[in-house]
């Protein structure tokens, strides 16, 4: 019955992005200062007069809601003026608002349609949205090849977004061939300049030696640049390499300091962990209710591990009264996945209640699959 810690690697990390890291399209945004208020008329002005600039910096203006009243409709008029006389930022928001219902009906094809045209001008945010599409199958057939082709030729240009989303397309070999050592280079590529996803990706593989040469340093100096942007994972996995003493001084206060900063953003397996340390007391005082308090954010989530150790702690009666029936619930549902420690233990509690507190047993544990059912949706929208 030994508990142990959890660190999301890579293939948790992974798993977890998106490409694109974003359901949605990204919006090009002007490179100049956008107008004050007191200017708008004089905008207004030029973007009447079929001054294409004007009737971009208008939209964006009206989209954003920027020195002005956010107002979909008038941003949909003036990037459909500027995108119908060509201008590629426009023709990317104006796709961007098709595909997203803004100030029109939602229309996927029309809004692939207009992000070809910007694409095809060399507009890499326009690339990199017509490779989601793509991915996606939206507005036209899914097609990992075309997907993968604009991501590259965005990510060439310096599109940070499109680096990342190429990285994870090297690593899962969607769209071209496995390759591990490029998937390392696109996203060292997105991480310099600076994206939380791409840095604790990075620092995955340098812990794990996947793709380049194994490096605690390394992992430990890209985990934090990603924890102190707030990223729940590097959080951990910092945490984690403070727990274990991977490459740098063994610090629990740490550790217990980057736990719950994870988990207090939902991290599912720093809730784990954080439940962990409090009932082992390592860098703060032993606090079983505290462990209880975290084992049960995690298992209502569906972690496995959390669920089996939550169990554990109702049949001790470790910060609780002693329960065999929520004990049985848990190990119940952590066996669901045919976790084999729980498995083991339902069959020791079999022996111990009657046929009527097994029944009680699976009623609850059905219960909190309902929870963690609605949870886990909640979590995906």
């Amino acid at each position: 019955m030994k508990k142990y810690l959890f660190t999301a690697l890579i293939i948790v990390v992974i798993g977890v992005a998106v490409f694109g890291h974003s359901r949605r399209l990204f919006t090009a945004e002007p490179s100049l200062a956008r107008p004050s208020r007191s200017e708008l008329s004089s905008l207004l002005a030029k973007a009447e007069g079929a001054e294409v600039e004007a009737q971009f910096i208008l939209g964006f203006m009206y989209q954003d809601g920027e020195e002005t009243t956010q107002d979909y409709e008038k941003a949909f008029h003036w990037y459909d003026k500027a995108a119908a006389q060509g201008d590629a930022q426009a023709q990317n928001n104006l796709a961007v608002m098709y595909n997203r219902g803004e100030g029109t009906t939602q229309n996927y094809e029309k809004a692939f349609f207009w992000l070809e045209k910007a694409a095809l001008q060399g507009q890499p945010t326009a690339q990199f949205n017509l490779a989601v599409m793509y991915k996606k199958g939206e507005g036209t057939a899914q097609n990992y090849e075309n997907a993968f082709y604009w991501c590259e030729k965005a990510a060439l240009l310096g599109e940070v977004d499109a680096q990342f989303s190429l990285g994870l397309m090297y690593y899962k070999g969607e769209g071209t061939s496995q390759d591990y050592g490029k998937a390392f280079y696109w996203f060292e590529k997105a991480a310099l300049q600076g994206k939380p996803k791409a840095q604790v990706i990075l620092g995955a593989m340098y812990d794990e030696g996947q793709g380049t040469s194994q490096d605690d340093g390394q992992a430990f100096s890209w985990y934090e640049k990603a924890a102190l942007q707030g990223d729940s994972g590097a959080q951990n996995n910092l945490a984690s390499m403070y727990y274990k003493s991977n490459g740098i001084t063994q610090d629990y206060k740490k550790a217990l300091y980057w736990y719950e900063k994870a988990a207090l953003q939902g991290h599912t397996k720093a809730q784990a962990n954080l439940g962990l340390i409090y009932e082992n007391g390592q860098g703060t005082t032993q606090n079983y209710e505290k462990a209880i308090y975290w084992y049960e954010k995690a298992a209502l989530q569906g972690y496995k591990p959390a669920q089996y150790n939550l169990a554990l702690m109702y049949y001790k009666g470790k910060g609780t009264p002693q329960n065999y029936i929520l004990a049985h619930a848990y190990f119940n549902v952590a066996g669901s996945d045919k976790h084999q420690h729980s498995i083991t233990m339902i069959n020791k509690l079999n022996s111990i209640l009657t046929q009527q507190q097994i029944a009680e047993a699976q009623k609850k544990a059905k219960e909190i699959d309902e929870i963690i059912k609605k949870n886990q949706a909640v979590r995906e929208r």
